[in-house]
């Protein structure tokens, strides 16, 4: 019935050769690659500014961000021009103004969207804008006025607690 005699591995395990995957590729011409796809559907609605967008993702970036956090960053700035094309129909970088980042925070926070690194994204782009001579304009993005819209360290109340403290002590 039973037997002692030892069996070896080879007799158990499958071939190798069936154990191996084979990657076909893409099925069809045309299709883009997931990452691809991930890229157009955030980059496409960005029109005239995604190659500044791209640009800045392939050359600029690299200074401030570690290159896993390229993608939130893209996705940051994706947001950013499509809400700047699509609703304040803006085609000119030099068309954006502090303004419309005030606006786009709104729209943003009204969304229930809470996204605070935003802020850092959007005005590393446009200092990066400005070194790389693409804009003679300022940022537009100035954090007294638009740190306070996303939950960050408002530089008003802090004076005034100051000033209460003060007043207080």
């Amino acid at each position: 019935m039973f037997s002692n005699t030892p069996t070896t591995l080879s007799s158990i395990a499958p071939e190798e050769e069936s154990m191996e995957v084979v990657y076909h590729g893409r099925l069809r011409d045309g299709y883009l690659s997931p990452s691809e796809r991930r890229k157009e559907k955030i980059l496409g609605p960005t029109g005239p500014f995604r190659h500044f967008v791209e640009e800045y993702i392939a050359d600029g970036a690299a200074a401030h961000y570690r290159k896993e956090a390229f993608n939130k960053v893209q996705r940051s700035l994706g947001k950013f021009f499509r809400y700047v094309v699509k609703s304040e129909q803006i085609e000119n970088i030099d068309d954006i103004r502090p303004s419309t980042v005030t606006r786009f925070l709104q729209a943003e926070l009204q969304r229930g969207i809470r996204n605070k690194m935003i802020i850092g994204h959007i005005s590393r782009f446009f200092d990066w804008m400005i070194c790389s001579r693409h804009s003679d304009y300022g940022n537009p993005l100035v954090p007294p006025l638009h740190r306070p819209l996303v939950g960050l360290y408002d530089y008003n109340n802090r004076r005034l607690k100051e000033k209460d403290a003060d007043s207080n002590g």
